[in-house]
């Protein structure tokens, strides 16, 4: 748990990618998003859980300062929500990785002469297929049986739940027989989904108030899991071949 030297630089540099990120919020809150859940999960994974839950607290503070959010000036009481909700992500993050490293045996190369790759490779791609037809039959049968234009958030934020499982499964499948890497990849998953509503709870239903915008509550509720999702992708994406490297070190 302890930082060193070395680590302590890290966090630093990691902290300072996380606060230079947070300039770009008045473009693109998803973009501002996402890179800060990477930084979060990546930080977990490379310097432990301690330099994890610094970056949670410290960065919800850097976003209010530099964006000087008018809601969250009314509403203070949200910015230490933010910080719960980071450090619920990393701590599930490091706790399903670091159990599942300690009972699962490493992680063995697959190879195109492997038939057993082979078939997961064409299993995974045909349920892909599948999915991506049924999602979309899904969503229009719905939304023409509601006469709305639009499909429910709620239904395009279990698709989209259901459909990383399945992008992080055939991931998972291109790099190893044992599945050490289902432990990050369900952390990251179920840490995006509680943090979501953890903030769902007590930002949109407990702090603000009833009268509170719509985009408002978006991005404490909706926004919040869209970004989790993104920024566990990318962190997932990056750590593959950093993990090998960190290792050695």
């Amino acid at each position: 748990m302890k930082l060193n030297t070395k680590l302590l630089v890290r966090t630093a540099l990691l902290l300072a990618l996380c606060i230079a990120s947070q300039f770009l919020k008045n473009a693109s809150p998803y973009i501002t998003g996402s890179i800060v859940n990477t930084i979060l999960i990546l930080a977990t994974l490379s310097c432990g859980l301690l330099s994890g839950c610094i970056i949670s607290v410290i960065a919800p503070l850097t976003s209010w300062l530099i964006t000087g959010s008018p809601i969250m000036a009314a509403y203070p009481a949200i910015v230490p929500c933010i910080m719960i909700g980071n450090l619920i992500l990393v701590v599930c993050v490091w706790l399903f990785a670091s159990w599942l490293k300690k009972k699962m045996p490493e992680a063995q190369r697959l190879s195109f002469a492997d038939s057993r790759f082979r078939s997961v490779v064409v299993t995974v791609l045909v349920a892909c297929c599948l999915w991506g037809a049924l999602a979309i039959a899904f969503i229009s049968s719905l939304a023409s049986l509601l006469n709305v234009s639009a499909t429910p958030l709620l239904i395009v934020s279990l698709i989209m739940i259901l459909g990383v499982f399945l992008i992080f499964l055939c991931l998972w499948a291109l790099i190893s027989h044992f599945p050490q890497t289902w432990g990050l990849i369900t952390g990251m998953v179920i840490g995006s989904v509680v943090k979501t509503l953890f903030m769902w709870v007590f930002i949109v239903q407990i702090i603000l108030p009833v009268t509170a915008p719509e985009p408002v509550k978006l991005t404490f509720s909706v926004t919040q899991l869209v970004t989790a999702l993104i920024g566990s992708i990318l962190a997932f994406l990056v750590w593959l071949p950093f993990r090998k490297a960190a290792k050695e070190e």
